[in-house]
């Protein structure tokens, strides 16, 4: 399906209290996500979105998750998801874009 230009701002104007966010990997590497689009609550936080990510992604739990906004940024988790959809950090279509990247935890997977 094609985004076009208006999608983020036909969907803004029917769910006022929604933010449309758009998830994908930061690389082709990265585990693909199974659904990449959602509307999220004016309350969600940023912490919630990414332990909902997470579920989607079905990453192991020796694998830390991270969530970046348009330039690279990582908000702190406590913020909501309206405080972070301002015109700096939306895309040129309106939707919310975050990127997400993946990092094991406990070092390398086999011992020598």
């Amino acid at each position: 399906m094609v985004i076009t230009e208006n999608d983020a701002w036909i969907v803004r104007k029917r769910y006022f209290d929604r933010t449309p966010v758009i998830v994908k990997p930061s690389t082709p590497q990265t585990p693909q996500i199974d659904r990449g689009k959602f509307l999220c609550p004016q309350d969600l936080t940023f912490g919630q979105l990414c332990f909902i990510v997470r579920k989607r992604i079905k990453i192991e739990s020796n694998e830390a998750l991270f969530l970046f906004l348009k330039g690279g940024t990582i908000p702190p988790t406590n913020t909501a998801i309206s405080e972070l959809d301002v015109d700096r950090n939306r895309d040129s279509k309106g939707f919310l874009p975050i990127t997400y990247s993946l990092e094991n935890t406990f070092g390398c997977d086999h011992f020598l």
